[in-house]
């Protein structure tokens, strides 16, 4: 029997001279997303204390064949390698014959960067034979959970009769959804933003994050604002990134004096409504903690499709974010701080919860 021939490809650091070839190749990938492109890259490496390293393997014709996002982070976990930080997901995508090169890469680097750990964030399940050949832990806590875009009457009779209430009880309350059109109103965003965290107990990104989404991605529409108002308040809010037949819903805020008019019902099926009417095809919901029952039922209340979210984490004695018993400390201080308070220390935090 004839020995498999080994794949003939380089791997290298993408660089600026690359970013056309890198952004002709995410857009041919159907398991890309916004968290992939060069936007988000340039969100992220304007937080400053991140710092990028994107990989990319070639064919022996020179081709992009797979690649892999990387940042270094430095927070309450250690040093570790990330792909990506601020994501739910955005691993690495490509050709299988790739992966396995592109992957002993990222673990060179890991080394050479003295990174305690390498983090994956993989949201398509499809090398898990090659992560577990590198002796990766899997932490498959998370799923997401999408949204087959349809005509809205047809979306309407598919989703729950609870939700149906939700939504009717916004309608008679007079709420309104309205997409962002001013810079100036990212301010009243973070402000539901640290309502929300005081709830969650986990931080955001600060003001000037959001700033920057508008800045490099509003306009090229990758990026888009949605308010929910009540008598010109907003009291909830979404930030959804449309990108390559699909849309991902990224922050979710909403004021809790004002939930029993149901705004996160409203708003969410008003969005869905805007997925179809720019001929999108998912939504999707974004991941979901597998025992956050409460978050899950909400969506599913919209006839969601869950998807596996598996985190890979090398070495395998790594420890694993949620499971820290700091980060779980600060969640408990966070909701008891007072919102003035959570404004200066909210963006302290924020670079430990990635």
């Amino acid at each position: 029997m004839r020995k498999k021939e080994s794949v003939k490809c380089n791997v290298e650091i993408l660089r600026n001279n690359n970013s056309k070839e890198y952004e002709k190749f995410i857009l041919d990938q159907s398991e890309s997303n916004i968290y992939h492109t060069l936007e988000w890259k340039e969100v992220i490496d304007d937080l400053d204390y991140y710092k990028s390293s994107y990989l990319i393997a070639r064919d022996k014709n020179g081709n992009i064949q797979s690649a892999l996002p990387l940042f270094i982070v430095n927070s309450l976990n250690g040093r570790r390698l990330i792909s990506i930080p601020h994501s739910m997901y955005g691993g690495i995508i490509g050709n299988e014959q790739y992966v396995k090169v592109i992957l002993k890469k990222a673990l060179e680097l890991k080394f050479e960067k003295n990174c305690k750990c390498l983090v994956i964030k993989q949201s398509i399940n499809g090398y898990n034979k090659i992560f577990n050949e590198f002796n990766m832990k899997c932490s498959n806590k998370r799923c997401s959970q999408s949204v087959i875009i349809k005509k809205p009457n047809i979306m309407w009779q598919d989703i729950k009769p609870s939700n149906k209430n939700s939504i009717r009880k916004s309608i008679k309350n007079d709420i309104e959804i309205e997409q962002v059109t001013c810079r100036d109103d990212l301010f009243d965003f973070q402000r539901l933003a640290l309502i929300t965290i005081k709830r969650t107990g986990m931080p955001v990104p600060p003001i000037t994050f959001f700033q920057k989404i508008w800045d490099v991605m509003h306009d090229k529409g990758y990026a888009e604002f949605f308010f929910a108002k009540y008598k010109g308040k907003a009291i909830a809010s979404c930030l959804i990134f449309p990108f390559n037949n699909k849309v991902i819903l990224g922050y979710a805020n909403s004021d809790i004096s004002y939930l029993k008019f149901r705004p996160n019902n409203y708003i969410i099926w008003k969005i869905l409504e805007w997925c179809y009417e720019k001929k999108y095809r998912i939504f999707d919901l974004g991941s979901t903690w597998l025992n956050n029952k409460g978050l899950y039922f909400f969506k599913a209340t919209f006839n969601t499709i869950d998807f596996p979210v598996v985190y890979y984490y090398y070495p395998k004695n790594s420890n694993i974010f949620d499971d820290i018993t700091l980060i779980k400390f600060f969640e408990k201080i966070i909701r008891i701080l007072p919102i003035e308070l959570l404004k200066i220390i909210n963006p302290i935090l924020n670079k430990h919860f990635s």
